[in-house]
């Protein structure tokens, strides 16, 4: 499974949550994990694509994640450690995540046939992997 790509903080932000308020963070964080999964899953995507990794920590403007890759590691001989690496989440996936957490939290006694909309279609569509027919 992918962790959240957005971080509580930043659906805060997004959602105007003042960010001490935690009242609504046990709410908010399987939403996140879920719109992840949507958003993801929409895009055919089941793991977190390698040009979004980087070893050196970015700057502020990108939601960063620490990332640590799985890595199969031989009997012998000794590896040394796998590095921390970072994920850079594209801002088109950011904004696709928060629109479908936001779907997510507000209408949170409905159930969602559908919750990509058009507009979150048309963030994703440069993201989503051709369908054989």
């Amino acid at each position: 499974m992918i962790p959240p790509l957005v971080t509580l903080a930043h659906f805060k932000r997004d959602r105007r949550i003042d960010a001490s308020n935690v009242y609504w963070d046990e709410d908010a964080e399987p939403k996140l994990m879920l719109a992840t999964d949507i958003v993801m899953n929409h895009c055919k995507l089941t793991a977190i694509p390698p040009d979004w990794l980087t070893s050196t920590a970015p700057d502020d403007r990108y939601i960063k994640r620490e990332f640590v890759p799985v890595v199969e590691v031989p009997a012998s001989p000794p590896v040394s450690p796998v590095p921390t690496m970072f994920v850079i989440v594209p801002g088109n996936i950011q904004a696709a995540i928060l629109l479908v957490a936001a779907e997510l939290f507000e209408k949170r006694e409905a159930a969602l046939a559908n919750p990509i909309s058009p507009q979150i279609e048309n963030l994703l569509c440069g993201f989503r992997l051709p369908s054989m027919a």
